[in-house]
Parts: structure tokens; sequence; C-alpha cells
């Protein structure tokens, strides 16, 4: 018999041969996700219908994506910089250690106050070159322990740590009797002679680095 001449309704799926029906012979719009053993193309499927689990793993590529609908938060927070709006990133996107001299402008503006970092030195007073400063901040407070053993302490300068264009500010900030003497090494450390910090408080002297010498700039006695 032909389909023509069947009675409406009579035919069941072992009547069809396999392969018999194609897309011409289906109703447009008429298959539902659950006749297709969750089988169909996302061009086949309704609007919104499609969860992260209908979708293989590499599905969606960057053709797939609408511009500008990915938010951080999609990311695990693993965005790349150019991927990123201008003016997003705050201090906390950034790794410790990441922004190096390559990734700064060559002139920067420092709105506020610059704030050096902060190392100390007690040198003892038993006049012996004894006592070693291997800056390892820009800033350093100076101090003797006052034991009063009448020497007069002898600081020489290392360049372990030290690049080049380091600046290096000593400052005394004790009161206890006796000098400190901060002494002139050649290829180490060139100034004006041994400089000596009095008994008085915020004595200073201030260094740079030549990349292979500690160059003094400038002193003053101030207590």
């Amino acid at each position: 018999l032909t389909g023509a001449a069947l009675a409406a309704d009579t035919l069941v799926a072992g009547d069809i041969a396999t392969g018999a029906v194609t897309t011409a012979e289906i109703l447009d719009a008429t298959i539902a996700d659950a006749d297709t053993n969750a089988a169909l193309t996302g061009a086949s499927l309704a609007a919104d219908t499609l969860v992260a689990g209908d979708i293989a793993t590499g599905g969606v590529a960057t053709a797939e994506i609408l511009d500008g609908t990915i938010a951080d938060a999609d990311t695990n927070g693993a965005l790349t910089g150019a991927a990123l709006a201008a003016d997003t990133l705050v201090a906390g996107d950034i790794a410790t250690g990441a922004v190096a001299n390559a990734e700064l402008a060559d002139s920067i503006s420092i709105p506020g106050v610059l704030t050096l970092g902060r190392q100390t030195l007690t040198v003892t007073d038993d006049g012996t070159a004894n006592d070693t400063l291997t800056p390892t901040s820009n800033y350093v407070e100076l101090s003797q322990d006052g034991t009063g053993n009448a020497g007069t302490p002898d600081i020489t300068l290392t360049e372990g740590s030290a690049t080049e264009g380091d600046l290096l500010i000593i400052v005394r900030i004790d009161s206890n009797a006796g000098n400190v003497t901060i002494n002139e090494s050649d290829g180490v450390a060139e100034s004006a002679g041994n400089i000596t910090t009095s008994a008085g408080e915020f004595d200073s002297v201030s260094y740079i680095y030549t990349g292979d010498t500690w160059a003094q700039i400038s002193a003053s006695e101030n207590g």
C-alpha cells in the first residue's frame, strides 16, 4: 500500500523502513529534545534551552562568545591583561613581584608622600672597625649601644645588595654619648674623608650607588 492509501494515524514505528524519514518528511518545529535522545544540535534547539552539561568540552571558542559579555568572575580570575577593559585592574589583581622595570613608565608621578623602607643598625662603642652596614633599604636609622666603652664605633659600608642608582640615606637617631664614624673605603664608599656623626641626634649622610661604589652626595650635622 502507498502512504496515500493508508488510513490516518495507523502507521507505527515498525512499519517505517530504516532511514526512510528525512528532513522533507518532518513537519517543521515538531521534534522535541526528548525525541532525539538529547542529540539535537544548537541550531535546532529552542532559545535558552541549553545548559552547561549539553556543551562538549572545548565546544565554545572565541567565535561563539558575544564580545563584551564575559566577566572576570566567569574566568576564575584568569583573564589576561590584554583581555581586560581599560582601568579595571586593582592592586589585588596583580601578583606579587609581577611589576618590574619593564612595566613601569619612564616618568612616574607619585601622588602624595614617597615612603622609604626602613632599616636599623645599632653599633658598638668599642672603637673597633667591626660594624658593617649592608643596606637593604634606602633609609637606615643609626644608633650606638651606649655601653660606655669610650670608643668611637667605625662603620664599613658594603656593596653586597647594591644596584646602580640606589639611594642610601643614613640618619643617627640616638643621643648616646660618643661619635659614630662611617669609614671611607676606596672602591666601596667614596666620601670627603671619614664621615663622623656626633652624639647629638639627627646627623645624616647620603650616598648614591654608581654601579661599583657608594658615592657620597651630602652630609649634614644637625644635632
